[in-house]
């Protein structure tokens, strides 16, 4: 499933912009959880360790924007499955513009 909602994003990015540099990073647990060769093959995927940036690994200062798929609830939120935001009881909170964000930053 995590692959089938990254390739969604992929298609839907290249449906706007056809010259788009797109990178998938998976940065959760073991680091299996996305299927390489299912992957839509103009995305580069970013996984393994060490990763100081965790989801952001790879992110450049030039970059337009950032798309979060298939994450989990932000922290606190009740009854959700595993829910936590970045890095578990280490960051409660991520917020923009007042907004809280998750693990969607």
């Amino acid at each position: 499933m995590l692959t089938t909602e990254a390739n969604a994003a992929v298609r839907g990015v290249f449906a706007y912009d056809e010259a788009a540099e797109i990178q998938v990073t998976e940065a959760h647990a073991s680091f299996r959880n996305l299927l390489p060769e299912l992957l839509d093959r103009r995305a580069e995927l970013l996984r393994g360790t060490p990763k100081p940036r965790g989801m952001m690994a790879g992110l450049a200062e030039n970059t337009d924007a950032v798309l979060s798929s298939a994450t989990t609830a932000r922290a606190g939120t009740p009854r959700s499955v595993m829910a936590h935001t970045i890095s578990g009881g280490t960051v409660a909170d991520v917020r923009c513009n007042g907004r809280s964000l998750g693990n969607s930053v």
